[in-house]
């Protein structure tokens, strides 16, 4: 019994030393009973964590940069392929046209829009050929020919910088733009507006054919107008053939895009 109460005063004195002196006090900071102690093995680990990640971090530097040089040369090559130096016809190089620099899709998308332009050239020639063999009564050559001749050049250039050099330039770095479509089809339209043909606006297409045949049907009259009228329907449907070929393979690249993606 007096061994149980020895034990209860011990106890109390040592609960009220520690009131009086408080925990830290008791237990030391960098004790091994510390909450915050942390032993000489565990620190040296820690230190040596730190500079294992501060080495790696150095020594991926050397890396980084070559990494940026080869983006940079990448950059500077692909400036220099999409810098069109005009190669086609050899007598006087105005189209710039390498076919074998393109894959598959983007080269069946340049040759069609090549073929379109010459297509589109050799009808707007030949209109002002036709309308020299155009007999109407009311008729006026010259008032026609300035009025085809300011039309076609709009129309050729239209066709050269909006449509073919974008479609090249685009195609070397494998895209498609959507402004091509929009090109595009502003030349069907023309070609369209030259194919029903009011002799009046320029063109000579159904319309002055009609008009021959009711009031002279002259055949001279009728071949050159229907030539003109058949070069200018090629040159529609070669031109909307690559509107056709621009949005597949603007589908297929939006496929593929998006199969990159998932995988």
């Amino acid at each position: 019994m007096s061994f149980m109460l020895n034990l209860g005063q011990n106890l109390g004195k040592f609960s009220e030393k520690i009131m009086e002196n408080g925990e830290n006090q008791l237990f030391p900071q960098g004790s091994i009973l510390d909450n915050n102690y942390v032993g000489e093995d565990e620190q040296k680990n820690l230190n040596g964590d730190v500079e294992i990640d501060q080495d790696i971090k150095i020594g991926n530097f050397p890396d980084q940069i070559i990494y940026l040089e080869n983006k940079q040369n990448e950059i500077h090559s692909l400036r220099e392929k999409t810098t069109l130096n005009p190669n086609w016809p050899s007598f006087f190089p105005v189209i710039y046209y390498k076919p074998d620099q393109l894959s598959i899709p983007f080269n069946k998308l340049v040759t069609s829009s090549l073929r379109g332009l010459i297509a589109l050239t050799f009808s707007c020639v030949f209109n002002l050929i036709a309308l020299n063999h155009v007999d109407i009564q009311d008729f006026s050559y010259s008032r026609s020919f300035y009025f085809a001749l300011i039309q076609s050049f709009a129309v050729i250039y239209f066709s050269y910088a909006f449509s073919y050099r974008l479609v090249t330039c685009s195609s070397l770095v494998r895209r498609v733009p959507f402004g091509i479509l929009y090109a595009q089809f502003a030349v069907v339209f023309f070609c369209v507006y030259a194919f029903i043909g009011f002799h009046v606006t320029g063109f000579a297409g159904i319309f002055t054919i009609l008009d021959i045949i009711y009031e002279t049907n002259d055949i001279y009259s009728l071949v050159a107008v229907s030539i003109n009228t058949f070069m200018t329907f090629l040159s529609l449907s070669l031109n909307y053939h690559t509107i056709i070929i621009a949005t597949k393979t603007r589908e297929s690249l939006g496929r593929r895009k998006h199969q990159q993606i998932i995988g």
